[in-house]
């Protein structure tokens, strides 16, 4: 079975998320509604492939009495299913669910060079603890991904609420967050594939211990970032 989840360089990470903070119906989510995420590095590990044989995320968009208010993140479990066919359609209740306690919005202009900028420069300090959330909060908050995102009808570019983040045996989780000491949480970032089956993703990207995006380790290493959420 092929990976589901793929290594990417900084240069493909940059070009999805700029086509997320870009798109002409999407910008608006990243500008009010949500961006990213950073979860802490010990509770990330919880739900890595090294006891699972994957991850398993979904897509959460919180409603709210205001419109404006309404939240775009995105929630982890992990799961012993192998693959995509046999993911159960609701979370799982005997699994906490991961949620950011350090969600963000994309602050800059509306242009390449200035989320490029954005994503280089940015800087915020790893949260004291990560969120979890039940399974009758996540089930309430993924039913509108589907139905009423991003403008308030059925979702043009996702079919399903729920994404994989690797397939186990290839343990690419684990990879990543053992490429180097210097990981000290994980950020993810969404990002938009036209030419997949379900556009929108999640990048992760590793973390230092000030809260920047590691862009080159201390060695002069360069780390792999991991793109693809299927189906």
């Amino acid at each position: 079975m092929a990976p589901i989840t793929r290594k990417i360089t900084i240069e493909k990470a940059l070009d999805l998320i700029c086509s997320f903070a870009l798109h002409s119906q999407l910008s608006s989510i990243a500008n009010s509604k949500g961006f990213g995420g950073t979860f802490r590095l010990d509770s990330f590990t919880q739900y890595n492939g090294q006891k699972t044989k994957a991850l398993l995320g979904w897509f959460c968009y919180a409603l709210a009495q205001v419109e404006t208010d309404n939240k775009f993140f995105f929630a982890l479990e992990g799961t012993p299913v192998e693959t995509p066919a046999g993911t159960p359609p609701t979370p799982s209740a005997s699994i906490a669910q991961l949620v950011s306690s350090q969600q963000f919005l994309y602050t800059g202009a509306a242009n390449v060079s200035a989320v490029e900028s954005f994503f280089k420069s940015q800087q915020v300090a790893i949260p004291s603890a990560d969120n979890t959330a039940t399974v009758s909060q996540i089930n309430l908050w993924k039913a509108p991904f589907l139905s009423q995102f991003p403008l308030g009808n059925t979702n043009p570019y996702n079919s399903s609420a729920f994404g994989y983040i690797e397939n186990g045996e290839d343990c690419e989780v684990y990879q990543f967050i053992n490429q180097s000491q210097e990981i000290k949480a994980v950020r993810y970032f969404f990002g938009f594939d036209s030419s997949a089956l379900n556009n929108i993703k999640v990048i992760f990207v590793p973390v230092d211990i000030n809260g920047k995006n590691i862009k080159a380790f201390s060695d002069g290493s360069v780390p792999f970032y991991l793109d693809r959420t299927e189906p």
